[in-house]
């Protein structure tokens, strides 16, 4: 009678480590696969942002007109159901900075961008904000309108 419980007690642990093993393996796929999907969809972002004509220069393809990601920026602080538009921009952070020429490395404000030094004054220009984590990018051309002049921008997609 002893021997048979702790045959059927032994296996009972056996089985409980087996389980536990299994689904700690589940778990990681699932994870990576997580991973992938939000690589794949920050990606299918990247390449929806240079055509958004909210950003979009008026020229020139593949450029993002400052101003005009200001204006976006605002009106969508402003009315928080835009995004509702825009349903792959939910749960994504994405900002963009300028490379060269280099500048001061700051937030972009309304207050700099009205200020005379405009653009050397800051760096980076928020579509939609929040800490970044397991970044995207791509190179972008940034328009600044009051000067005439290009910059070469890196647009970053987290999340």
């Amino acid at each position: 009678m002893m021997e048979a419980i702790s045959v059927i007690f032994i296996v009972f642990i056996l089985i409980i480590i087996g389980i536990y093993f299994y689904y700690s393996t589940i778990i990681d796929t699932i994870q990576e696969e997580g991973q992938s999907g939000s690589l794949i969809s920050n990606t299918v972002l990247l390449s929806f942002i240079p055509t958004m004509p909210e950003l979009t220069c008026t020229n020139y393809q593949n450029c993002i007109d400052i101003f005009k990601l200001f204006a976006f920026t605002q009106y969508s602080k402003n009315n928080p159901n835009l995004l509702d538009d825009y349903p792959i921009l939910r749960g994504k952070i994405i900002r963009f900075r300028q490379l060269y020429p280099p500048v001061n490395q700051d937030n972009c404000t309304i207050e700099k961008l009205n200020d005379i030094s405009f653009p050397s004054n800051c760096d980076t220009y928020y579509l939609v904000e929040g800490p970044m984590t397991r970044i995207t990018s791509t190179p972008i051309s940034l328009y600044v309108p009051s000067k005439d002049l290009y910059v070469l921008g890196l647009v970053e997609v987290s999340g």
